[in-house]
């Protein structure tokens, strides 16, 4: 059987080793070694060395693994939450609570209005009673449903945004907290 002879990668002893070994100890410092080749060049190189270097390069990729996730959540996020806009000034924006408010309060105000506006009709002494009261009535109750519908509508958006958003951050806060915990292992080791 042929030997060769080689250094340790981790003492500079010379080691006179079988060929076809891959793995050994150095019978001097007792370092794991592994027999590696590269351009005809024949070396050891420490096995406890190949390990961390796996490893930081294994940290490397799962992290670079969660900054993807993360940036895929947020391209996500840009489409899901679409459906929830509402148009203010020409622009899509983000739902909120005011705008509910809002419509709610123009509700009241027209209703406050309406019936005032009814009863001082119906309070006129009109010779022939020629006043429609009938339509007036219907285009106040019609006014007064379709802003209720809308103050409902975007108080449904409203809340269905809210909770898009919250499990969106959530989503998000968790891959944010692993990459934190993944760069923490790093700077320790």
């Amino acid at each position: 059987m042929e030997i060769t002879s080689l250094k340790c990668n981790h003492c500079a002893a010379d080691l006179d080793v079988n060929q076809g070994i891959k793995f050994f100890n150095c019978s001097y410092c007792g370092s794991s070694l592994t027999i590696k080749e590269s351009g005809g060049v024949v070396f050891t190189e420490v096995i406890g060395e190949i390990k961390a270097n796996t490893e930081a390069i294994l940290d490397n990729s799962n992290l670079q693994l969660l900054e993807h996730e993360v940036e895929r959540i947020d391209r996500e996020w840009l489409l899901e939450r679409e459906p929830f806009m509402v148009q203010k000034n020409g622009q899509s924006v983000a739902p909120d609570s005011g705008s509910s408010a809002g419509i709610t309060f123009g509700v009241i105000t027209i209703m406050l209005l309406g019936i005032m506006f009814f009863f001082s009709i119906a309070g006129s002494n009109s010779p022939k009673g020629d006043v429609p009261i009938v339509p007036i009535l219907f285009g106040l109750l019609f006014t007064i449903a379709v802003l209720i519908g809308t103050s409902m509508s975007n108080s449904n958006k409203y809340n269905s945004y809210t909770k898009a958003k919250k499990e969106y951050e959530n989503r998000r806060n968790d891959l944010l907290a692993k990459m934190e915990t993944l760069k923490a292992e790093e700077q320790s080791e």
